[in-house]
């Protein structure tokens, strides 16, 4: 079973504290009983058999705007030094054939995703730079306003800018899968309606199960399946219920109403590790995936636990991040000019 992790935290986490490593030890602070340091450091991730985790580039607000690009720097070359290190075990995504490579010698895969365009400055060059660093995925925001569209917290939130618009095209061209995790309502609809390519919700749960702002609708989930896009169910506790702490059960329901509304081969698993505190009983770290799997296998079929748990994601990358990309193959070729 390759298991497919669309959304994690390891990045800013290890950026704000220099003293934790991803690979370096198994969780735990050395002599301590606290709780895991790192919820999907590599050992945890190789515990439980993760094949492709996506890590995100997330700058916090306390970054002053005209550091925000630098800190994305800063966080990739973490990626590449921490995680991919010298290529034995991570290999980096960039396009569908790393999959079938990395599967060939035995090997998982890490992709870079943005969570949110706070980095890019409202400049496309930060992003057209991104990309060619490795970022494949593109949310559009956080929880709040950028220079691209507004997020869920915003109190009166609106769509998408002009220069979003901008955004939107050129990450199109360059073969970007776009994130609609954290975008406002408004914003989202907005994108949907100038852009006619699959998108995603990487760490996203169901608004009628739960009522919060982080949750998507009921429409809202059907234009994504629609667009041929997934969606990633989180672990995060406060958007499973509101009842804590949340159980595995608790996420399930979220999973039974996606497949009810036509989601069997659309719909994974974006856990948030490392980017919350307040996670499922059971699921705290990415050493207990099994408990997960153990849970589907008891309401589905194996073969859709297994569209679950990566296929499904998998499913989308191989056929979206064809090599030119599918978006745009005159940008790929200016690329290799």
């Amino acid at each position: 079973m390759k298991i497919v992790d669309a959304h994690c935290d390891v990045l800013w986490k290890v950026w704000a504290d220099p003293s934790m490593t991803f690979h370096g030890h198994t969780g735990h602070a050395t002599g301590s009983s606290e709780p895991y340091r790192l919820q999907a450091s590599g050992p945890l991730l190789r515990k439980s058999g993760v094949f492709m985790q996506s890590f995100a580039i997330y700058i916090p607000p306390s970054v002053s705007p005209q550091n925000r690009f630098y800190t994305a720097l800063q966080m990739i070359d973490l990626f590449y030094r921490q995680i991919v290190k010298d290529g034995t075990e991570w290999t980096p995504f960039r396009t569908a054939i790393d999959l079938e490579r990395a599967s060939r010698h035995g090997k998982r895969v890490a992709m870079l995703t943005l969570e949110g365009a706070d980095a890019v400055q409202g400049d496309l060059l930060h992003l057209r730079t991104l990309h060619r660093l490795g970022v494949r995925v593109a949310g559009l925001t956080w929880n709040f306003r950028n220079e691209v569209a507004d997020g869920v917290a915003e109190p009166h939130p609106g769509g998408l800018s002009a220069f979003g618009r901008q955004f939107v095209e050129e990450a199109s061209r360059y073969g970007m899968l776009l994130d609609v995790s954290h975008l406002s309502e408004a914003s989202f609809w907005d994108l949907l309606a100038i852009h006619h390519h699959p998108v995603i919700a990487s760490h996203s749960n169901i608004f009628e199960i739960r009522n919060h702002p982080r949750n998507l609708k009921q429409e809202q989930v059907k234009a994504i399946y629609a667009t041929g896009g997934c969606i990633g169910l989180t672990f995060v506790g406060d958007f499973v219920s509101d009842r804590q702490p949340a159980s595995i059960d608790d996420l399930l329901k979220h999973l039974e109403r996606c497949c009810e509304w036509g989601g069997v081969r659309q719909t994974g698993f974006g856990s948030d590790f490392d980017g919350s505190d307040r996670l499922l009983t059971g699921l705290e770290h990415a050493g207990q995936l099994d408990q997960l799997v153990e849970a589907l296998l008891k309401r589905y079929k194996e073969e859709e636990v297994r569209g679950f748990m990566g296929e499904n994601w998998l499913r989308l990358f191989r056929t979206f991040f064809t090599d030119p990309p599918l978006a745009d193959e005159r940008a790929q070729r200016h690329l290799l000019a």
